[in-house]
C-alpha cells in the first residue's frame, strides 16, 4: 500500500498517470473532483484506428496522452515543448484510471516531471470555492465535433485548434498544437471523429452554447450581467463550419435568453419616478420662465424648504401630524383631570404659535379638530383657563382668512365668541386684570384661584410676546382677544341674535369715557395709565374700534337677515338710548388722542370707524340724528375735525422734492386726512339735512382756521381768529374749488351740496354765506355752486348704482332679484338704498339752488 503523507502529494501523483487504452472500463471513483491538466496530441493515421475505439467505449477517461513513442520519450524535458492550454476534467461520467491499469513507477515518474510548470497554479480551487461550484450550475456550451477545422495540408501536423466538450459539469479544454511531441502524427479523419465522439452519447443533446463560455459565474443566465450571443456572432477562426442543427439550437437558445431578459429586467424606482412624474411640485406645473442662472434672492435666515400642500399631502405628512398631536387631543379627554386637560390646551396654544406648526395644523384639518375637543373638554363652559386658551386660540386661527372660514362654518363658533364677549368686562377679564397688575387678593375676587394665576401669566406673556397679533405697546385683554376674531368673520355669517351682546361689550367699555372727556375739559388727563387703581375707568381703542366695525356691519345691513323684523327695529332702537353720548365723547376723545406727541395709527382709526359708525346711524335716521345732535359737543368737535383735517392736508400737498419713502409717507397721511375730511363732512350733512334746528346751532358756532384742537378749544374754540362756521365751510369751499387735486372735485362738490342744504329756508345763513364766497356777484357765485353740485351728484349717482350692482351679485341664488324701485323702499338694501337716497336729496338741493339763481338780480 503506497503510503501518502499529504493530498497535496497525492494529488500531484495523480495528476502524472498517463492513461492506457486497456484499462479497467469500471474504474473506482474519485473521492473528490479536481481539475487535471493534460496535453492531448492528435494521433498518427496509423493509430487513428484505436483512438477511435477508445473514443467509443462509454466510460473511458477522456484527455489523457497515449503511450509516447520512443523518439518522443527520449528527449529531456528540457527539449519538450512548452504547453499552452491546459484540459480540465470534472465530469460525473469520467473517473480516475483503476489501479491495475496504471503504468510501472518509473515511467509515471518521468511522467510526472513532464507536466509543465502552470499546472501547479492552475490546479482545483480551495474547499470553500469548490462546495459553491458545486452548488450552482454554470451554463456550459458544447461545440460540436463538425466544428473542428480541418488539417493543414501542407503543414506536417495537424493544425492548431481548440476544441470544447460538454460532458461534464465543467468544461475540458483539450490544446492540441503542432509543437506537441506527437505533433507529426496527423489524424486521417478529424471530423468524423468529432461526429463519432457526439453520436457516442446519443441520450445526452449538446446544450446550446454561449459566448463566453470560459467564464465561472455563480447562477448561469439568471444573472444580469450575462449577456447571450448567438454562434454567428463568434469571431472568425473560434469555430469551424457549424451544423445547421447546432446554429438553430444556439439562435433559438438566444432568443429565448432575450426575451427571458426583456421580462424580467425592470425600471429602477428612480426612472419610474421620473416617467410618473412623482417629485414634479404641483405648484409650478410650467417650467420656469427666468433666463439661465438667475437665481432668486431670498430673504436672511431662509433655506426655501417650503413644500406645496399637495406634496406634503402625497408624502402621508397630514397623517403622521396628527398621529404626533393624538397625545394632545387624548388630554383633552372630558373624563381627564382638569389639570391635564389645561396643560393640553395651552400646549395646542403655545405650538400654534411656531409658524412651522401653524402651517401643517392648515394640511390637515386641525384647526376644526381642535375646536371640536376643546370645547367637549369644557373649554367655554366658566373656567378661566379653559376659556383664555379657546379665545386665543380663535384668535390665532383667524389670523388666516381660508382656515378661519372654515372654522366660522361650525355652528357654534360664532355664537359662544359673542356669548364670551358679553360676560367680560374690566372687573372680571383675567389677562386685562394680569396687565394691570392686579394683586392675589383682587383676582381672587376675580374668581381667579392662585394656582391660576402661573398659567394666566404664561398665557399673558406668549400672547404678548410670541403670538404676533397685537403691537407690544398694545394692553392684551381677553375682550380684545374674541373681538379681534370676531372683526374678521365674514358678515353674512353672523346673526342678529347676537346683537345684544355685542352692544353690552360696547357699553361696558365706552360707558366711562363721557366723564373722562369732562374730566379732560377741566384740565385732567383723557385716560390715566392702567394700574391696579385705574383698571376699571381705562378704555381699550382696539377693542372699542373691533366692536364698532362689527357695528357698522350690522347697521349696514350685511348680516343674516333677521327672523323677526320688530326685534330688528327694538335693537335699532336700544341703541339710542345711552350709546349715542358714549360715541360722541369717543369720538371726540380719539381726536384729542391724534393730536398728542406721540400720536398712533390706533387713535387715528378708532376716530374714523367712529364716525362712520355716527354716519350709519344718522343715515335717515330722524330719532338718531335728534339725540345726536343735542350733545353740545357733537358740532364743534365735528366742525373742528373739518377744520383741521383740511389745514393739515393743504400743508402736506404743498410739500415737493423729498425722498421717496418720505414721499410715501407724506401721501398715506394726506389720504388719511382726505377720509376723515370726508367723514365730517358727511356725518354733518345727515345731521343738517334731518334736524332744522342745527342750522341756527351751526350759524352760531365760531372756528378759527388756524385752529390746532387743544384742551380749551374742545367745548368752544378759542384759537384767534375765529369766524362764523357758515363763513368758514364757505371759505373751504373756495380753497377747494381753487385746488387741481383730482380728488379735490368730489370735496368742492360735496359742500356744495352742504351749503345749499345750509341755506335752504334760512335768509341769514343766505346772506352769510354769499357774503364769504368769492365772485363778482350773487348769480356768478350760485352758479358755480350749482355746477359743482350737479358734478357730485353725477359721480355720486354712478357710484350708488355700482354699490348696488355688487350687492345684488353677493346676494344668493334663493333671494328674489329686485328692480330700481323696489330698491328705493326696501329698508335692508343698506349702501344701494342709502345711495339712492343721497342721490334724491342731492338733486333737490340742486333745484332749490336753480330756483335761487333765478331769484337773484345782482
Amino acid at each position: 500500500m503506497q503510503r501518502t503523507y499529504s493530498r497535496k502529494g497525492a494529488r500531484r501523483s495523480a495528476h502524472a498517470v498517463i492513461a492506457s487504452p486497456e484499462r479497467d472500463p469500471d474504474p473506482p471513483k474519485p473521492r473528490k473532483k479536481r481539475k487535471i491538466q493534460v496535453e492531448v496530441v492528435t494521433e498518427s493515421p496509423e493509430s487513428s484506428r484505436g483512438s477511435l475505439q477508445a473514443a467509443e467505449r462509454p466510460a473511458s477517461v477522456l484527455g489523457h496522452a497515449p503511450r509516447q513513442s520512443a523518439g518522443a520519450a527520449g528527449r529531456s524535458p528540457k527539449q519538450s515543448p512548452s504547453r499552452d492550454m491546459d484540459t480540465t476534467l470534472g465530469s460525473r461520467e469520467s473517473t480516475l484510471p483503476s489501479p491495475a491499469s496504471l503504468p510501472a513507477k518509473k515511467s509515471k515518474d518521468s511522467a510526472t516531471f513532464d507536466l509543465p510548470r502552470p499546472l501547479q497554479r492552475t490546479s482545483s480551487a480551495g474547499g470553500v470555492a469548490k462546495r459553491m461550484l458545486r452548488r450552482t450550475k454554470t451554463d456550459s456550451s458544447i461545440e460540436g465535433a463538425s466544428g473542428l477545422p480541418q488539417a493543414d495540408p501542407e503543414v506536417g501536423g495537424s493544425a492548431p485548434f481548440l476544441r470544447k466538450l460538454g460532458f461534464s459539469r465543467t468544461e475540458s479544454i483539450i490544446d492540441l498544437t503542432a509543437d506537441s511531441p506527437s505533433g507529426s502524427i496527423r489524424s486521417s479523419s478529424p471530423q468524423k471523429t468529432g461526429s463519432q465522439e457526439l453520436s457516442s452519447s446519443p441520450s445526452k443533446l449538446p446544450r446550446p452554447s454561449l459566448a463566453s463560455t470560459s467564464v465561472r459565474t455563480y447562477a448561469g443566465k439568471s444573472r444580469s450581467f450575462l449577456v447571450a450571443l448567438p454562434m454567428s456572432n463568434l469571431p472568425n477562426g473560434e469555430s469551424g463550419p457549424a451544423d445547421t442543427s447546432s446554429q438553430m439550437l444556439d439562435d433559438a437558445a438566444f432568443e429565448a435568453s432575450q426575451e427571458e431578459d426583456i421580462d424580467t429586467v425592470r425600471e429602477s424606482y428612480t426612472d419610474l419616478r421620473i416617467r410618473w412624474g412623482v417629485d414634479n411640485s404641483e405648484d409650478d406645473p410650467y417650467p420656469p420662465t427666468g433666463k439661465d442662472g438667475e437665481t432668486s434672492t431670498l430673504p436672511p435666515n431662509m433655506m426655501n424648504d417650503l413644500k406645496s400642500i399637495s406634496e406634503l399631502r402625497s408624502k402621508g405628512e397630514t397623517r403622521r401630524f396628527l398621529d404626533e398631536m393624538g397625545y394632545l387631543f387624548e388630554g383633552l379627554d372630558p373624563l381627564g383631570a382638569i389639570g391635564v386637560r389645561r396643560g393640553s390646551a395651552m400646549e395646542i396654544a403655545t405650538k400654534l404659535c411656531d409658524e412651522a406648526f401653524a402651517r401643517r395644523a392648515r394640511i390637515g384639518d386641525f384647526f376644526s379638530r381642535a375646536w371640536d375637543v376643546m370645547r367637549a373638554a369644557g373649554a367655554g363652559d366658566g373656567d378661566k383657563i379653559l376659556d383664555t386658551v379657546l379665545i386665543f386660540f380663535a384668535a390665532l386661527v383667524s389670523r388666516d382668512a381660508v382656515d378661519f372660514l372654515e372654522l366660522t362654518a361650525k355652528p357654534d363658533f360664532i355664537g359662544k365668541l359673542f356669548r364670551l364677549l358679553g360676560t367680560f368686562e374690566q372687573g372680571n377679564d383675567p389677562l386685562w386684570l394680569l396687565s394691570a397688575g392686579i394683586g392675589d387678593a383682587e383676582l381672587k375676587k376675580a374668581g381667579i384661584a392662585r394656582n391660576e394665576k402661573p398659567l394666566l401669566t404664561s398665557m399673558h406673556r406668549m400672547i404678548r410676546k410670541e403670538s404676533g397679533l397685537f403691537e407690544p405697546s398694545e394692553t392684551i385683554s381677553s375682550r380684545l382677544l374674541i373681538s379681534t376674531a370676531l372683526s374678521r368673520v365674514p358678515p353674512a355669517l353672523c346673526n342678529p341674535s347676537c346683537i345684544p351682546s355685542l352692544l353690552t361689550s360696547l357699553d361696558v367699555e365706552l360707558r366711562h369715557v363721557p366723564k373722562r372727556v369732562s374730566s379732560y375739559v377741566s384740565g385732567l388727563s383723557l385716560f390715566p395709565p392702567l394700574g391696579p387703581e385705574t383698571h376699571l375707568d381705562t378704555l381699550s381703542l382696539s377693542h372699542a374700534d373691533n366692536a364698532l366695525r362689527i357695528l357698522d356691519s350690522y347697521i349696514l345691513g350685511q348680516w343674516q337677515d333677521p327672523d323677526d323684523d320688530t326685534q330688528h327695529d327694538n335693537y335699532h332702537f336700544t341703541l339710542s338710548e345711552r350709546l349715542g353720548e358714549e360715541l360722541v365723547a369717543l369720538c371726540i376723545a380719539a381726536d384729542a388722542l391724534t393730536r398728542k406727541e406721540d400720536p398712533s395709527n390706533l387713535a387715528r382709526r378708532c376716530l374714523e370707524t367712529t364716525l362712520r359708525v355716527l354716519i350709519s346711524l344718522t343715515h335717515d335716521n330722524s330719532e338718531w340724528c335728534n339725540s345726536i345732535s343735542s350733545n353740545d359737543l357733537l358740532l364743534p368737535a365735528v366742525v373742528r375735525i373739518i377744520a383741521i383735517s383740511h389745514s393739515e392736508r393743504a400743508s402736506l400737498l404743498k410739500t415737493s422734492g423729498l425722498p421717496a419713502d418720505k414721499e410715501d409717507s407724506v401721501e398715506g397721511q394726506a389720504a388719511s386726512l382726505l377720509d376723515r375730511l370726508c367723514l365730517a363732512l358727511g356725518l354733518f350733512t345727515n345731521l343738517v339735512q334731518t334736524v332744522e334746528e342745527v342750522k341756527n346751532t351751526v350759524s352760531q358756532i365760531e372756528i378759527s382756521p388756524r385752529c390746532l384742537g387743544k384742551r380749551g378749544c374742545t367745548a368752544a374754540c378759542r384759537c384767534p381768529p375765529r369766524q362764523n362756521a357758515i363763513s368758514f365751510l364757505a371759505g373751504i369751499y373756495a380753497q377747494q374749488c381753487d385746488s387741481t387735486h383730482d380728488l379735490d372735485v368730489v370735496v368742492r362738490g360735496h359742500m356744495a351740496i352742504l351749503l345749499g342744504l345750509l341755506i335752504h329756508d334760512s335768509p341769514g345763513n343766505q346772506r352769510l354765506m354769499l357774503d364769504a364766497l368769492p365772485g363778482n356777484s350773487n348769480k356768478h357765485k350760485l352758479r358755480s355752486l350749482i355746477d359743482n353740485a350737479k358734478e357730485f351728484t353725477s359721480f355720486y349717482a354712478d357710484f350708488a348704482r355700482r354699490v348696488a350692482e355688487s350687492q345684488n351679485q353677493s346676494q344668493d341664488h334663493e333671494d328674489t332679484q329686485l328692480d330700481d324701485d323696489c330698491e328705493q323702499d326696501d329698508p335692508t338694501l343698506g349702501r344701494g338704498h342709502r345711495g339712492t337716497k343721497g342721490e334724491t336729496v342731492a338733486k333737490g338741493v340742486i333745484t332749490f339752488l336753480e330756483t335761487l339763481h333765478q331769484r337773484t338780480h345782482d
